[in-house]
């Protein structure tokens, strides 16, 4: 986790948005299903990206993003033949 260097750092961060949250830790398990030859790509692929919108001050930007996500594991599900319950899973937007 990150360790903010000063107190202005400190009080700008902002507890993720609960949806990023649950879309990451549902990537993390389902990655686990797939193919230990894939499964290091689409891990770092969405960290990075989690990491980049971290910090999204824009609510209708990090929706977009959501979505956009939940869209692409719906395609690596059906790639992979794994089960897609990602609008299931993901759904509370508060």
């Amino acid at each position: 986790m990150y360790q903010p260097f000063n107190n202005v750092v400190a009080k700008q961060i902002q507890r993720p948005y609960l949806p990023s949250l649950k879309l990451w830790l549902y990537i993390l398990r389902k990655s686990r299903q797939l193919p230990k030859a894939d499964r290091s790509y689409y891990v770092n692929y969405a960290s990075e990206n989690f990491i980049a919108f971290y910090f999204e001050p824009e609510q209708e930007r990090v929706d977009f993003i959501i979505e956009e996500s939940k869209n692409n594991i719906k395609w690596i599900c059906k790639k992979y033949g794994l089960e897609d319950d990602v609008h299931k899973k993901i759904t509370d937007h508060n």
